[in-house]
């Protein structure tokens, strides 16, 4: 008989929210700090809430944006991609008109911190910052890491999963773990 063990459970504070990653092997000092350094250096330059990052310049002096980092203006095409994908569900533009790249500088986070993962030997793993979510392999017993969706329509509008069951909240549980 297989013994499942408890994921080894990484924790840290990044772009104003909770980043957590679940392992099915330990997470070691340079792998920790690998990962939570991906999530820095996108939080340094792309913060809305720091006065010292390049976004927040760009949101004091909107003429800034034409000698914008090749990185600025390469999470600024995503968001225009994203823009597009889904039909204007998505706007990397605030009400009062501040271009606000955090939710694609988040998705690159996720990516780049898995990418970290990967490299680093971690293969069965699940990373969540803020409710975004990316996973990859599975559990220790083998089984497929489960996810809940919170807010399901503009899912099912571009995926076809199987609702398998929901809660009285409103919390959908889905599978499989499909990919854009």
């Amino acid at each position: 008989m297989t013994v499942a063990h408890a994921p080894t459970q990484l924790v840290f504070d990044s772009m104003g929210t909770v980043v957590t990653v679940l392992s099915t092997v330990p997470i070691d000092v340079t792998t920790t700090e690998a990962v939570k350094s991906t999530f820095r250096e996108l939080d340094e330059r792309f913060s809305l809430y720091r006065e010292d990052s390049e976004a927040s310049a760009i949101r004091r002096d909107r003429s800034l944006i034409r000698s914008a980092s090749e990185s600025y203006r390469d999470m600024s095409w995503d968001a225009v991609a994203w823009l597009a994908a889904t039909g204007g569900a998505f706007t990397p533009h605030r009400p009062d008109g501040v271009v606000d790249l955090s939710s694609v500088v988040k998705a690159r986070g996720i990516e780049a911190a898995g990418d970290v993962l990967v490299a680093h030997g971690h293969l069965d793993w699940c990373l969540n910052a803020g409710g975004d979510i990316l996973v990859s392999g599975a559990l220790a017993s083998g089984e497929p890491w489960s996810v809940g969706i919170e807010t399901l329509q503009l899912v099912q509008n571009a995926y076809d999963i199987d609702v398998l069951a929901s809660a009285a909240d409103g919390t959908v549980w889905a599978s499989p773990v499909f990919t854009a």
